[in-house]
């Protein structure tokens, strides 16, 4: 956040998919988080478009979902920050089992 990063809550309910759209040039759509269970255990995949007709739409819904969402602040973070912490160590110990 202190180098610009802006973080929206969407607040309707939950998106799964992670969608990102660089210049309005290219496109990703998938499931993947950026960890080893995503990549090697659950083989979770994205899509990646160049096409523009595609790329506009995924850039439509990006826009759309940020409508519907609400602008995560500096103080919302640090709010839950140490219950997170605190917790975060907890599950820790049961992540090889999941």
């Amino acid at each position: 956040m202190d180098a610009g990063v802006k973080i929206y809550r969407y607040t309707p309910g939950m998106l799964h998919a992670k969608m990102i759209c660089v210049d309005n040039e290219h496109a990703m759509v998938g499931s993947i988080n950026l960890d080893n269970r995503s990549f090697y255990i659950q083989y979770e995949d994205g899509v990646w478009f160049t096409d523009q007709k595609a790329v506009m739409a995924v850039s439509n819904d990006i826009r759309s979902a940020m409508n519907r969402s609400h602008l995560i602040e500096k103080k919302d973070m640090s709010r839950h920050a140490l219950l997170h912490t605190f917790l975060g160590l907890i599950f820790r110990i049961f992540a090889p089992l999941m």
